[in-house]
């Protein structure tokens, strides 16, 4: 169900259905999805491989292309090679300033380094001499300008008559979608439209059960929103129920998580309705 809800989600797929790796081997799980979507499974005789056929084909490809030459593939000489492993460490970002801190192995294969692990390719692009300009790939920094700088409202006290008071909206789920809608919604009303700028640990020690992170998030986000000086004059928290789907063959609207619907409500719970009428804040949905 987390796949075909969050996976293929409201896009169409035909009417067979063809599914491979590893998990099959597993019978159930075919068995489940085929039973969820109502269509017929296809799974290959070894699921698991395919992913090493992909790759054999590609090199065909190549090699019918000329983008690589022929060599000699000895799988003996392959499993005589001597493998040793070098003291591992924790990348630290670099220029990137990256906070993962992920763990890189070190492998010797016949006296050649190689770095192994982590969740990019910094340390491939390092062997390999590699370069990219970040600025351009880093499309997380890119929507979020769009979000919150180009489509939105104009900054408060630019561009308009005085402030009728200051409406504070919680930076979390779908309202790092929605925010251009809103903040040049209050702004055409005459308000100043404020958000958290950091999640708060105390907000996110007050879930009330576990969250996934972006909950939690939701949590922290709020708590700093709350304790900000002064405080905002009202808040707007959404209720989402569902958005509308771009699946002309299907449902007009793609329901939202239930984490995401219920937003609104558990976090008047966490932080109790007085917390947010301190201040003259109220919350609305």
């Amino acid at each position: 169900m987390n796949y075909s809800n969050r996976v293929k989600g409201n896009r169409p797929v035909g009417e067979k259905i063809f599914m491979q790796g590893g998990v099959c081997y597993n019978k159930a799980v075919p068995l489940a999805m085929g039973a969820l979507i109502g269509k017929p499974i296809i799974v290959p005789p070894d699921p698991g491989l395919m992913g090493a056929f992909g790759v054999a084909l590609e090199v065909q490809k190549r090699l019918d292309t000329g983008l690589i030459a022929e060599k000699l593939f000895d799988l003996e000489a392959l499993s005589r090679r001597e493998v040793a492993y070098g003291k591992s460490f924790i990348c630290r970002g670099g220029k990137e300033k990256c906070d993962r801190r992920c763990p890189i192995a070190v492998i010797e294969v016949e006296g050649q380094k190689y770095p192994f692990g982590g969740a990019c390719n910094r340390y491939y692009n390092i062997c390999q001499d590699v370069h990219y300009d970040i600025e351009t790939l880093d499309l997380v920094r890119l929507r979020q300008q769009l979000v919150f700088q180009t489509y939105a409202a104009p900054p408060t006290g630019q561009e308009r008559r005085a402030s009728k008071g200051r409406v504070g909206l919680n930076r979390s789920f779908l309202v790092n979608t929605f925010y251009p809608l809103y903040s040049n919604f209050f702004n055409e009303l005459g308000f100043d439209v404020v958000l958290p700028d950091h999640p708060d640990q105390a907000g996110i020690d007050q879930c009330g059960a576990p969250f996934c992170y972006p909950g939690e998030l939701a949590h922290g986000f709020i708590h700093s929103l709350l304790e900000s000086d002064p405080p905002p004059d009202f808040l707007f928290l959404p209720h989402f129920k569902a958005v509308p789907s771009q699946n002309n063959g299907g449902s007009s609207q793609s329901q939202a998580c239930p984490l995401v619907q219920g937003e609104t409500f558990y976090l008047q719970t966490a932080f109790k309705k007085s917390s947010f009428s301190s201040g003259g804040a109220a919350p609305d949905s």
